[in-house]
């Protein structure tokens, strides 16, 4: 999709678009146990499953497509 062109009409340039700038979210979590760290780059898929697994639960691989990540739950 072309810069200003918009999927929603009322905003343009927000995350989710087409563009490669606009695919990148941030990804903050913080809490007992959780060191101080910084990773380039995770699939959204991936966010539930960690923080599943953060809780201390076990995410069954059968119902999610993604996975914990590695940087944060090891």
């Amino acid at each position: 999709m072309k810069p200003g062109w918009a999927v929603n009409s009322r905003v343009f340039g927000k995350h989710a678009g087409y563009e490669r700038q606009e695919m990148a979210a941030a990804f903050c979590i913080a809490g007992p146990g959780i060191e101080h760290g910084y990773f380039d780059a995770a699939r959204t898929v991936d966010i539930t499953p960690t923080i599943l697994k953060l809780l201390g639960e076990s995410p069954d691989p059968r119902n999610f497509d993604g996975k914990p990540i590695p940087e944060v739950v090891d």
